[in-house]
């Protein structure tokens, strides 16, 4: 759309539609999860806000043109500096000061919060009278998957868009735009779970097939009695380090399907290119034991964002889900 690659169309063009009507608010939540188009969205409709012309985003006044090359100084992508993980008060502080002073090229200035939710809650603080009672020509959007991140005073004073995963069918589309004709197309819209990053990604990684191979491989040996296999897993995870987080992912998902299968419910398993597989190791598995497996892979993953030791978290992930111990 417009150049800009959104998947939610229709949100995309009541907003600017918004625009095009009037006075737009002047404080914006984009709430979705990671790999949804929001910062494609939120550029395009910064474009639209920024655009000179009536029917903005017009694609041709200076303003448009250098949002499209991302060099309009009056649309500024707010994010961690260098080597840090949060936003922190100190540039609040340089971005309240530079909203006071007005346009260079555009009709308004326009501040992109590429990932609102790591925001100090100082930081968070630092803005809130800002937004409260902003100059005219600016405005806000926050970017994040969870506004409850974000102080309740800043969700309180911005108008909140919601942007859904995509359904099966819009994904298939996607996914075969992308890689015609690819084989494992029904697995990879399943597993993105209507996320296009998601599917983008497995299609673009050369290992990951060869990862989810391996990984489907040792699932027996989650439920094995015997104690070696837990730090053969450990060292499977530690040797693929880089793919850790993609494997906990997948093991997951497979548990998950195990769980369908006890249930009766194959059609709705991800990974049905293994369903021999998965059907085997149900046969041996009673289904508590795969919900206890999965409810400790969760928790492994959870552990691995925090930054645990690897291996440890993943001997006491495989040890907690082996039989009677």
């Amino acid at each position: 759309m417009y150049g800009y690659e959104t998947f939610h169309e229709k949100l995309a063009e009541g907003l600017i539609a918004n625009v095009r009507g009037g006075n737009p608010p002047h404080a914006y939540i984009f709430e979705g999860d990671a790999g949804l188009g929001l910062f494609e969205t939120a550029r395009l409709f910064a474009a639209s806000l920024a655009c000179n012309a009536d029917n903005a985003p017009c694609g041709v006044c200076n303003s448009c043109v250098s949002a499209k090359a991302e060099s309009n100084p009056d649309i500024i992508v707010i994010k961690p500096e260098d080597k840090k993980k949060s936003i922190s008060v100190e540039q609040m502080r340089e971005m309240i000061s530079d909203a006071y002073i007005k346009p260079f090229l555009a009709k308004r200035k326009v501040y992109i919060f590429a990932d609102a939710g790591i925001a100090t809650e100082s930081a968070q603080n630092a803005i809130l009278k800002l937004i409260e009672e902003p100059p005219e020509y600016a405005v806000f959007i926050l970017i994040c998957d969870n506004a409850d991140l974000l102080l309740e005073t800043i969700r309180s004073r911005c108008v909140k868009i919601r942007f859904s995963p995509l359904s099966e069918e819009k994904m298939l589309e996607y996914v075969e735009s992308i890689s015609p004709n690819n084989s494992k197309r029904e697995f990879i819209v399943r597993y993105s779970a209507g996320i296009p990053q998601n599917a983008k990604n497995i299609i673009e990684d050369e290992s990951f097939d060869r990862i989810r191979t391996e990984t489907v491989k040792r699932l027996p040996l989650l439920f094995s009695q015997r104690k070696l296999t837990a730090y053969n897993l450990a060292d499977f995870v530690e040797e693929n380090k880089d793919n850790a987080a993609l494997i906990l992912s997948l093991w997951a998902g497979l548990m998950r399907d195990i769980i369908f299968i006890h249930q009766d419910s194959v059609k709705l398993i991800t990974n049905g290119d293994y369903e021999r597989e998965l059907t085997e190791v149900a046969a041996r598995v009673e289904e508590r034991a795969a919900v206890k497996a999965l409810e400790s892979i969760m928790h492994a993953e959870e552990m691995l964002r925090r930054y645990v030791s690897l291996r440890a978290l993943v001997l006491k992930m495989a040890l907690s889900i082996k039989p009677n111990w």
